[in-house]
Order: structure tokens, then C-alpha cells, then sequence
């Protein structure tokens, strides 16, 4: 919610404005101070606009599309399978159903978006030879080859096709087919499932990233008024904020198109690979200066990839490919106390997003027994309003960093979450790959990770329960079990937490292969009694919450 009002500051004012000033400032007055006096300082400063890019030139790549597909490559080296980058949105919508409006306003929302009529081919150069690859296995070995391999310039520049470096191409055209599948003949008992299962299936489906598109959409039909619409996007063409861009789309363009109007959707101003040559361009000098050495400060103490080994994890992984097979466990957090936990954010004005991270921070304290403990999350990265309403990966993830020696308070702990997160915010624009490399290549330091350390991640997720009208329909998500949610995973964890009516839940993904459900139910079960007792209001030291919940999770 604060990213999205200072967007809307940004939009409105023309004026950069820190996602800080909003904390500082919680008051409508306050607010409008803040504004008057940013628009009075450095000469009414204004956001530049993203030129759009010369449409006789190649196309760039994104940073961060770039650094994944090289990564693939790299992970390729060592036969590992390929990751499935998918995100979808599926909704069940109850009413007389346009198909051919749903299905044209499916294919105006590609003719709209670039992005979903990217593809990524395969260069037939060096990087591509199988006889080359125990050399580049050799070389990704040494430290001294990983920098030099890794000393590539991110500046706007056509990719070494010979050399096999990846790059994108734009179709054209692409139609979208709408495939129907008519499973009211299924067992009433049974349906449900099997919505389960197809939606599952179409999500997981991997796309063929040469051939394109990246999208699909698939509609079945459960009912004579009432079908689920599921659409998956490719990760390389998408992220979360993309999917309520697309759903918004859909909407208006449904509703004009089964009522015989035009769209009522202007054009973009600009599109996905003007973005991606903007950002090459913008992401130099004084700064990408200030924000190198921004993160450099924070992950000193850390190094580039923070590595949180659990004492009970399981020996080696026997297998090379570490995408293993994931799981899920969760546990929730009573009602009275996520109440408690929101008033306590509220009184030290932080989020329950950074009250939550400096808990999980606590118990990777205890386990690893580091006093540095660094958690990945993500950050939307749209901070440019012409972002706002495009499809495209743009989000970037980063470490947020706590320093628990001295034994802090709790509270203590909270004024440091709420910095790693706002100055997270302040310098999101740096992806992380591009960051990784510089460090890595200018100080001797610093090594790349490897592609399996364990990690942690942490987010929040909203609760997806929300109704909307679809022109004279009722839409409401479809969600997927949490065994359907499943799939596969690296070798750490990723934690969520979802503001539920009942209370506040807590969700961990992690690798069977590493690590046991009963150890990672005794992890979840010391998180909660964390948060429990952090609830109480108490502002204890970390060896006073840790001891105290130990025993609470002992005996529960």
C-alpha cells in the first residue's frame, strides 16, 4: 500500500518522493508539508520519463532477464533441470459468460503488452557447444575464471551472438487461443478435483521460451453459468504485480467488449523494452555508484549470499539436480494475537511486513547461532510511474540485513527492520545479479555464490478472497491446495506470512530431500511462539524471547 501512494504522489506531482517520507510522515498534513517542502528543495526536482527506444534497433534485455537466462545456462553445465518460471491467476466466474469478448480482450491485452509477445532463442554460438562444456565446468570452479566469466558490461550494446550470449526477439503477432474444456459430464463429486488438477497442470506446463508466446489461457467449464479462467504467464515476461495488471486489463476490456464498444484502454506510453534499454542506460555513474555502495555497507558483515545452514538439516543432496521436489507446512497465529502484533507495529511505526522479519531474524539467531542474519525478499521495483501499468519482470530481490550481537532489544531489532526495508526501498533499482557481479569483480573479497547455497526468503502475501464484477459476471480467485502449490524448490527456504479472518498464517516451502517435516514443524512451531510472546507487548532482549519460547514450543 505505501509503494502504490508514493506512486501516486510521484504520478500526480512529477516529484521524487521517498517511501520514508510516508512513515515519517503518517498525517494527511504532515504529508502535504513533506510535499510542499521536497517541491522546494533541489529546485523542484521532477522524475525524467523512459524515452522510448529506437524501433529499428534490436530489443534489449532486462538485467535481471539476462542474468537468469545466464544462469540457466550455467545450471546447465551440470545437467540440472531446467526451473519452471511460471506464474498464473485462476478465477471462477459465475454468470452468462461472453466467451468471444473474454477470448478477444485476452488477445487486445497481448496485441497491448510486448512483453507477452517475447521470445528468448537459443544462439547457436560458443556457449552452446557440448564439447566446450567440461571447459566452462572447469572454469566455473575457479574463483579467479567465475570473476573474469562474470566482468560483463551492462551498458546497452548488441549480445555476441557468437559467443552464444542470450538475447530477446518480439513477434509481430500472436494470436491467443481460449481451449474449453466441458467437464460439467464430471462427477459433482469429483469436479472440484479435477479443476484442481487441469488449473495445476497449466500452471506447471513448461513454455518453449524460442518458440513463444510466453502466455496461455485456458477456460474450463463447470456449470452452464459457471466456467474458472486460468492464465499463466512466464516469469521472464511477468512478475506479481503483472498479474494485477493483467486481471484489471481483462476487466475493462471484457466489459466494453460484451457490451459492442471499443477498448477503452489508451495506449501505452511505453513498452517492456524500453524499460530494459532505459535501465541499461540509467544504472551508471553516480547512480549506480550510490547504490553499490549502499548495499556493499550492508552486506560486509554478510558477504554477497548469506548462507543459513540449519543444524538439522540432512547430509549432501545425492542428486545434482538440487530443483528438488518442494513441501509445504503451515501453522496460524491466533486471531488475538495478530491483533496484538498489528498494534505493536502500529506503536513503533513499522510495518507487520517488518515485524515479521525481525521474529523470523530472532529464530535464525537461534538455529544458526550467527549474529549477522541477512533474508532475502522482494521489492516491487515500479518506482517509475510509466512502470505502473505494464506487464513485465520487474521486480528485483535483496538482503535484508540485522545485526543481533549485544544481545538487542526487541524493540531495537524493529528500528533495524524498519531501515533495511526503507533503505531497501530507496536503492530496489540495482538487480541483484548486477550487483553480485560488481562487488564480486572489483574486490577480491568477494566470490559469486554458488548456484545451490541455502538461503531464506521472506514475504507477505495477501489473503485472495476478494469478489469483482466482470461486467454482469461475479469473479472470485480459484485457489490451488497447498499440496498443489507444491512443486519444486532450491536448496533453502521461503517463508510467507497471510493476514487471514482467523488469524495470521504462517507458510514455509522447503526441499524434501533436505530437510525432515517434523524439524521443519518444530521451526514453524518456535516461530509462532515467537510471535506470540513479541505480542505480549514485553520488550524483552532476544535471549530473554528466545528462551521464553522455547519452552513455550516445547510443551505445545
Amino acid at each position: 500500500m505505501g509503494v502504490w501512494v508514493i506512486t501516486r504522489v510521484r504520478q500526480v506531482f512529477q516529484l521524487e518522493l521517498p517511501l520514508r517520507v510516508l512513515f515519517e510522515n503518517p498525517t494527511v498534513a504532515a504529508m502535504a508539508e513533506a510535499i510542499e517542502e521536497q517541491k522546494r528543495a533541489a529546485n523542484k526536482v521532477r522524475s525524467r520519463q523512459i524515452p522510448r527506444a529506437p524501433r529499428a534497433e534490436e530489443p534489449a534485455l532486462s538485467i535481471t532477464q539476462e542474468s537468469w537466462l545466464l544462469r540457466e545456462w550455467a545450471e546447465g553445465l551440470y545437467s540440472v533441470k531446467g526451473r519452471v518460471m511460471n506464474m498464473h491467476t485462476a478465477h471462477r466466474l459465475r454468470g452468462p459468460l461472453d466467451m468471444a469478448a473474454l477470448e478477444r480482450a485476452l488477445n487486445e491485452i497481448v496485441r497491448r503488452h510486448e512483453s507477452l509477445r517475447s521470445t528468448f532463442p537459443k544462439s547457436k554460438g560458443l556457449l552452446s557447444f557440448d564439447f566446450l562444456r567440461p571447459v566452462f565446468r572447469l572454469m566455473m570452479e575457479s574463483k579467479k575464471a567465475r570473476k573474469a566469466m562474470s566482468r560483463k558490461p551492462h551498458a546497452p550494446r548488441r549480445p555476441l551472438k557468437a559467443l552464444g550470449e542470450p538475447y530477446i526477439r518480439i513477434l509481430p503477432k500472436v494470436v491467443l487461443p481460449l481451449p474449453v474444456v466441458d467437464l460439467r459430464g464430471v462427477n459433482e463429486s469429483e469436479r472440484e478435483a479435477e479443476c484442481q488438477r487441469m488449473v495445476y497442470e497449466a500452471s506447471r506446463k513448461p513454455f518453449d521460451h524460442e518458440r513463444g508466446p510466453l502466455v496461455r489461457a485456458l477456460l474450463l467449464r463447470t456449470g452452464d453459468d459457471e466456467h474458472i479462467l486460468c492464465v499463466v504467464l512466464n516469469h521472464y515476461v511477468s512478475d506479481g504485480w503483472s498479474m494485477n495488471v493483467l486481471m484489471n486489463e481483462i476487466e475493462k476490456l471484457y466489459g466494453a467488449f460484451a457490451t459492442g464498444r471499443e477498448s477503452p484502454l489508451p495506449e501505452l506510453p511505453i513498452q517492456y523494452r524500453d524499460y530494459a534499454l532505459w535501465q541499461r542506460k540509467w544504472l551508471s555513474g553516480e547512480a549506480l555508484e550510490s547504490m553499490v555502495s549502499y548495499w556493499k555497507q550492508k552486506l560486509d558483515k554478510l558477504g554477497l549470499h548469506p548462507v543459513l545452514e540449519m543444524p538439522f538439516a540432512r547430509g549432501e543432496a545425492t542428486s545434482a539436480d538440487y530443483h528438488g521436489s518442494g513441501r509445504i507446512e503451515s501453522v496460524v497465529v491466533p486471531g488475538e494475537f495478530h491483533q496484538s502484533l498489528k498494534a505493536l507495529s502500529q506503536r513503533e511505526g513499522v510495518t507487520l511486513f517488518m515485524t515479521l522479519l525481525a521474529v523470523l531474524q530472532v529464530m535464525l539467531r537461534h538455529y544458526t547461532g550467527k549474529d549477522q542474519i541477512g533474508v532475502f525478499s522482494s521489492f516491487v521495483n515500479r518506482s517509475r510511474p510509466e512502470t505502473q501499468g505494464l506487464i513485465g519482470w520487474f521486480n528485483s530481490f535483496h538482503v535484508l540485513s540485522a545485526d543481533l550481537s549485544g544481545d538487542p532489544r526487541f524493540t531495537d531489532l524493529l528500528r533495524q527492520a524498519r531501515e533495511a526495508v526503507l533503505g531497501g526501498y530507496e536503492h530496489q533499482e540495482i538487480p541483484f545479479p548486477l550487483l553480485v557481479m560488481i562487488l564480486a569483480t572489483q574486490f577480491r573479497d568477494y566470490d559469486l555464490p554458488t548456484l545451490n547455497a541455502p538461503y531464506v526468503y521472506f514475504d507477505m502475501r495477501p489473503q485472495p478472497n476478494s469478489t469483482r464484477q466482470l461486467h454482469d459476471l461475479s469473479v472470485t480467485p480459484f485457489n490451488l491446495s497447498e499440496v498443489m502449490k507444491e512443486g519444486s524448490i532450491d536448496a533453502g527456504f521461503e517463508f510467507y506470512g497471510t493476514e487471514q479472518d482467523d488469524g495470521l498464517k504462517l507458510t514455509v516451502k522447503y526441499p524434501v530431500e533436505k530437510y525432515a517435516a517434523e524439524d521443519i514443524g518444530a521451526m514453524l512451531g518456535l516461530y509462532r511462539s515467537l510471535l506470540e510472546r513479541v505480542a505480549s507487548g514485553r520488550d524483552a532482549r532476544v535471549s530473554e524471547l528466545l528462551a521464553v519460547a522455547r519452552g513455550d514450543a516445547a510443551a505445545a
